[in-house]
């Protein structure tokens, strides 16, 4: 019984030695260019690209057999109100790329909303390379500000820093800016009228 114990447990120790062997040491860095520092509308859409760079020193995702071992994807983003998602993601099909798109529906909790995610599955990355992706996007929210977190990972490796892996990006409606009438144009106004009653007056003695 005890060396059937003592067999269990070198094999278990094999297990996690040849995983250990196998997984490679990466640190993947995530950059996403979009532009939207001057706010944006509901119902707008635009471009966005991102682009994941492997900074080693292993190659990322070479230990796995898919065709996307490395992923980017999104936090939870929820259904509006208005019928659209806050902010809905999709690959940009007219540009070639190597990345793959999929949209992940979440079942609501009792009582809550539905919540979507969106991920973009990457190939492998070899040590010191990086790949671009490129996709659009959609604004269906209609005030206040949204905050999504996009990350990449390759779920296969060890990640060395990730600090570089997330990035926040921040949709946000500003308040719409109703003018004010200041005094000055208010006599102004006044002047006006009080000029034209005038010249009516006269039109009609």
């Amino acid at each position: 019984m005890l060396c059937q114990n003592f067999k269990l447990i070198g094999l278990v120790l094999l297990l996690h030695l040849s995983y250990t062997a196998i997984a490679g040491n990466v640190d993947l860095e995530l950059q996403i260019n979009i532009d939207v520092s001057a706010g944006v509308e509901f119902q707008q859409t635009g471009e966005f690209s991102f682009t994941v760079t492997n900074h080693g020193p292993d190659d990322a995702g070479s230990d796995t057999t898919g065709d996307f071992p490395i992923s980017m994807q999104t936090s939870p983003i929820k259904l509006n109100p208005t019928g659209f998602v806050d902010v809905s993601f999709n690959k940009d099909f007219t540009i070639a790329q190597e990345c793959f798109f999929v949209t992940v529906v979440a079942d609501p909790p009792p009582g809550g909303t539905v919540s979507y995610g969106y991920k973009f599955g990457l190939p492998r990355i070899p040590a010191n390379s990086s790949i671009t992706c490129y996709g659009v996007y959609h604004v269906g929210f209609v005030f206040g500000s949204k905050t999504i977190k996009w990350t990449a990972r390759s779920f296969s490796d060890n990640e060395i820093d990730p600090s570089n892996n997330s990035v926040d990006i921040v949709f946000s409606i500003p308040p719409k800016i109703i003018p004010s009438t200041n005094i000055f144009t208010l006599l102004l106004l006044m002047l006006l009228i009080m000029l034209m009653m005038k010249r009516y007056l006269r039109g009609i003695t």
